[in-house]
């Protein structure tokens, strides 16, 4: 590595340069220059479409079993919100999708990254919390964080899952979601890490994205 970042040209320089190309398109053309609305470093996720992963309540993945799920273990939440419940993942490598003829129809999300704190919650229908009781549980957690001792934060140190805040073009906390780890997308959603595939699907990202609502 040392001796090929050595060379005025080298392969490593030029990927990081295109990255920087891209995302600079990507600020200007997706995000309005908006800073706050932007992943540093960012890239996008590519993974197996007939690999899919359940969030279930403890107990109830019985249905998710007779279709081909297998139970993969125990979803770990922020400890701060007791609400939370005991959640299990599964997963299956053949999701049955129905294939489709591309090119005619865009089926590009804008949703973003993570599932969300408060729908995660368990809701029953007239009977326990409601989903403005979730909201307030989640929020009242991150404030009892935010007033923490925050320059004896150690991140290395950090071994539960917690929350991670949402933020909207304004700068304010819209939502708060949870992430898949690194492992379980290799793992689970036999994630694509192939860089040079990666800045691709980047390109085509930026214009797809930009163009959807016009070809629909």
């Amino acid at each position: 590595m040392k001796r090929e970042m050595a060379n005025p040209d080298n392969g490593i320089n030029a990927l990081l340069n295109v990255h920087k190309v891209l995302s600079e398109d990507a600020a200007s053309t997706l995000f309005q220059n908006n800073e706050i609305s932007r992943i540093k470093g960012y890239i996008p996720e590519v993974t197996n479409p007939y690999r899919d992963v359940k969030i279930v309540e403890q107990g109830e993945g019985a249905e998710l079993e007779a279709m081909g799920y297998q139970f993969v273990g125990m979803v770990p939440t922020d400890p701060t919100i007791p609400s939370m419940g005991n959640k299990a993942m599964y997963v299956t490598k053949d999701n049955g999708s129905q294939r489709y003829v591309s090119g005619a129809t865009s089926l590009t999300s804008n949703q973003r990254k993570g599932s969300s704190a408060v729908r995660n919650q368990n809701y029953r229908k007239g009977q326990g919390p409601t989903v403005a009781d979730g909201s307030k549980a989640v929020y009242a957690a991150a404030r009892r964080r935010a007033q923490g001792n925050h320059s004896a934060f150690d991140p290395a140190a950090v071994q539960d899952t917690f929350m991670i805040p949402v933020f909207g073009t304004d700068g304010r906390i819209m939502d708060f979601q949870y992430e898949m780890n690194a492992t379980n997308r290799d793992t689970l959603l036999d994630r694509n890490n192939d860089f040079a595939h990666l800045l691709g699907q980047y390109a085509g990202q930026n214009f797809d994205k930009q163009h959807s609502p016009d070809q629909n």
